[in-house]
């Protein structure tokens, strides 16, 4: 789900809603089932565990009985209050055996996050104080460990053999950046020119060789990175405001007529990834993030690709070769009509650098630099002509015009509104602020969940299990107490002196003739047979009883975790329909994060 939300945009140019949706949907299928298995097995303890005193008590009542024992109101008051204080111990059980297979999961995850590679970055130790940058035969390759074991070099040989079973390498790399220079770097599209500035940042594994970076390093990366914040704080990104710095970055980096058009300014909000800026002021304000940090070394990953051709020049003239005029710079660049402006040039290619030296030197030698010039000069010469000829008939005065009808249009608005600071910080606001309530849930969100979960008669049904469990506990309780009633009654066993009197009348009705003795026996052994049938009759509906509440437990988990599984999958895909048709304004009054929120941690929860 976080990749169709962070590609939401593409997703609604290519009209794929539905492709990803259902992509989606049989994604969620596939996980309710383990979910299903997981939410019963737990329901199910859930049940069990409250009864487990009853089911124990009729088993141990059951085997005492049968065992010859006569049940009386103090054996068995002792029995239930040892079983329902061992309830307490044995309820902790399952969740105990939970929490164990979840915290065994949770460190082994932990393990693996802290036996990950430890980021080490280049250490400072140049050995010319004069230098900012010292590369010495320095190997570098993506996925790779550094060492210097010979083993390792003979792996590295074989992989630059065979180039296609490995990731880039950029091999014997020699670079040297005296302090405060400029050095532009130039080459085919893919022969690891930001791949050299990873390196020089330590986010390229580095093999073999030496490498010191001696300086605080501001990076701007080729593709800017903007995060959800105002435009001033992209730009300070966490630095104190200092108000003429800032003026002038902003004017070098050729962001001052961007900011008089947005709607509050600076302090205009701008959304996640920078999805109200476009290509060029994205990159534009990653490269005034990086000046206005005031770092020793600034490693520029082709800032001037994104910008048109006037103000790539301005950001070149105005910042890098003035703002930045005493700083050590390393510029990546596929324009190269600005190489000639550095103070040292590096032509790479295939992972290698080929060529370096001053412009004129790389001229006169006829080599790689002079033939991609030779090729640039003469795809340029006729876009150049034609921009020229835009430029005078109609570019000044038609960019003259756009900014003062621009001007005049905000004078108009702030006239008429008349807003004051607050208004103006709301208007620039481009996401909308989360809200929670708070109170009783309402009726609303009841009838919502009743409905995603199955209908009111299925609620209906769920409910009367509930009350049948309920009343079989109940029942089963209450019949313990009859049964040891009805057995530590008085009347239950005659006397022996009744029994003779009683043998004596049957022996007359009956008009048999029978000894006393005789007499008195088999009416006593009639009545502890009554006794024992009695006896059985009770211990056997209080068996049936336990068995009745183990099957409701089995049922109501069994009803129970369906439901709340299916009301779960109803909502999510409700969720996902919704948002998948939703329009793109509810994506830029949103962030991703908080949408995936919802399908993560309230899912959860829920």
């Amino acid at each position: 789900m976080s990749e169709v939300l962070g590609s939401m945009k593409l997703i609604k140019m290519y009209a794929w809603e539905e492709s990803f949706k259902q992509s989606v949907l049989g994604t969620r299928e596939k996980e309710t089932r383990p979910l299903l298995l997981s939410t019963i097995s737990n329901l199910i303890c859930n049940s069990i565990i409250p009864v487990t005193p009853s089911l124990a008590t009729v088993a141990t009542i059951s085997s005492y009985v049968n065992a010859g024992n006569q049940l009386t109101a103090s054996t068995s008051f002792s029995i239930v209050s040892t079983l329902n204080f061992l309830q307490i111990i044995i309820s902790f059980i399952p969740t105990a055996c939970r929490i164990f297979g979840e915290t065994r999961i949770s460190f082994e995850r932990i393990k693996r996050f802290m036996l990950e590679d430890e980021f080490t970055p280049p250490h400072h130790d140049v050995k010319d104080k004069g230098n900012a940058i010292e590369l010495k035969s320095t190997v570098f390759m993506w996925d790779g460990e550094g060492s210097k074991e010979p083993s390792d070099k003979l792996k590295l040989k074989e992989l630059r053999r065979h180039p296609s079973t490995t990731s880039l390498v950029l091999q014997s790399i020699d670079l040297t950046v005296r302090r405060g220079k400029h050095i532009g770097i130039c080459g085919a599209v893919g022969c690891g020119k930001s791949s050299l500035l990873q390196a020089l940042i330590g986010r390229m594994p580095l093999i073999t060789g030496q490498i010191a970076v001696d300086g605080q390093v501001a990076y701007a990366a080729q593709q800017a990175w903007i995060f959800n914040g105002t435009l001033r704080e992209n730009v300070l990104f966490g630095k104190p405001y200092q108000k003429d710095w800032y003026t002038k970055v902003v004017n070098a980096c050729s962001l001052y007529k961007d900011i008089r058009i947005l709607a509050n300014g600076d302090l205009t909000e701008i959304g996640d990834k920078g999805i109200n800026l476009s290509g060029g002021q994205k990159q534009r304000v990653s490269l005034a993030r990086a000046v206005y940090s005031k770092s020793d070394i600034y490693l520029l990953d082709d800032p001037l690709s994104a910008v048109d051709v006037h103000v790539g020049q301005h950001l070149f003239h105005m910042c890098i070769d003035k703002v930045l005029k005493n700083k050590t710079v390393v510029l990546v660049t596929h324009q190269l009509q600005y190489l000639k402006h550095c103070d040292e040039i590096y032509v790479m290619d295939d992972g290698e650098i080929t060529e370096h030296g001053t412009h004129d030197s790389l001229l006169a030698l006829h080599g790689q630099y002079t033939k991609v010039m030779e090729q640039y000069n003469s795809k340029m010469y006729f876009t150049d002509t034609t921009d020229d000829h835009s430029i005078e008939e109609d570019g000044t005065d038609k960019e003259s015009i756009d900014m003062k009808t621009n001007q005049q249009q905000n004078d108009m608005n702030n006239s008429m509104a008349a807003p004051s600071l607050d208004q103006n910080y709301e208007k620039g606001i481009l996401t909308n602020r989360e809200t929670s309530a708070a109170g009783d849930i309402t009726r609303e969100t009841y009838m919502s969940y009743v409905n995603a979960g199955g209908g009111k008669i299925v609620t209906a049904l769920v409910i009367l299990l509930y009350m049948c469990f309920a009343s079989s506990v109940a029942f089963s309780e209450w019949w313990l107490g009859i049964w040891i009633e009805q057995t530590t009654s008085p009347a239950v066993v005659a006397l022996p002196s009744e029994l003779s009197s009683n043998a004596t009348n049957l022996s007359v009705v009956e008009n048999v003739t029978l000894s006393p003795e005789q007499t008195t026996n088999t009416t006593f052994s009639m009545q502890m047979e009554d006794l024992q049938e009695r006896k059985d009759w009770y211990l056997n509906i209080y068996i049936y009883t336990s068995l009745v509440i183990a099957g409701l437990a089995v049922l109501k988990a069994l009803a129970v975790g369906k439901v709340m599984v299916r009301a779960s999958v109803n909502l999510h895909n409700k969720a996902v329909r919704r948002i998948m048709h939703a329009p793109m304004q509810y994506f830029d009054a949103n962030p991703s994060g908080r949408l995936l929120n919802r399908f993560l941690r309230d899912v959860d929860e829920g």
